[in-house]
Parts: C-alpha cells; sequence; structure tokens
C-alpha cells in the first residue's frame, strides 16, 4: 500500500448510498471519525464519533427502538437515564430494584404511591 502524507483533517468526506435513499457519510479529522447516516430530507438519524474517548453513538428523531429476541444488558460504571417528559419502566413479569452497596433513594416533589396486594417492608 502506498504511503499517504495527508493528515486525516484534508482527507475528503465519503459519501455511500444506502437503501430508502438514505446516505453514509463518513468524516474524518485529527480528534474523531465521524459516521452518520442522513435521510432523503437532510436530517441526521443516527451519529457515530470515534474518539481518543472511545464511541460515542447519537440517535435523533422523532423515536428509536432498541429490541431484541435475548438478553439487553447495559453495564457501565455509571447509569444515568432521564425522559424530559417522563420515564416509565414496565415489565411482564418480575421487576427488581436493588443495590448490592449503598442505599436506594426515592425521591418525589408530589405524592408517592406504592399500590401492590401487599406491601411488605424490611422482610
Amino acid at each position: 500500500m502506498a504511503h499517504d502524507d495527508r493528515t486525516l483533517a484534508t482527507l475528503p468526506a465519503e459519501a455511500i448510498a444506502l437503501s430508502h435513499r438514505q446516505t453514509l457519510l463518513l468524516e474524518r479529522s485529527d480528534a474523531e471519525t465521524v459516521l452518520r447516516i442522513v435521510g432523503a430530507d437532510g436530517a441526521v438519524s443516527l451519529t457515530v464519533s470515534v474518539t481518543a474517548a472511545g464511541p460515542v453513538l447519537r440517535f435523533e428523531g422523532a423515536a428509536v427502538t432498541i429490541q431484541t429476541s435475548g438478553a439487553l444488558v447495559l453495564d457501565a460504571e455509571r447509569v444515568a437515564i432521564h425522559g424530559r417528559e417522563a420515564v416509565a419502566i414496565s415489565s411482564g413479569g418480575d421487576l427488581s430494584l436493588a443495590a448490592t452497596l449503598g442505599s436506594v433513594a426515592v425521591e418525589a416533589h408530589d405524592d408517592l404511591n406504592l399500590n401492590g396486594e401487599r406491601i411488605r417492608l424490611n422482610c
């Protein structure tokens, strides 16, 4: 392979046509490499930034669904979930909330409702 004296910052962006009139854009710089999926209307639906700190995924659009037929595991030093309007967690079976170390804090600036057939405390 021939040696290329250009730096990443001087490489042109690449565009690859995808199905449904979408485009994959690849942009490189010395700081990061960015992949974007752009719709026919010019709206970006997915951005993957490859940085020195690791990859960053950004989904944009009215709704995003992550679906699997098996388990979905999120494993990190910290996990934060924020809904600008609401957060709902539901299960078709059991739901458990546990802290192996430390405490569990529940805070509400309005009513806190616990509804169940039996509410068992300290059992």
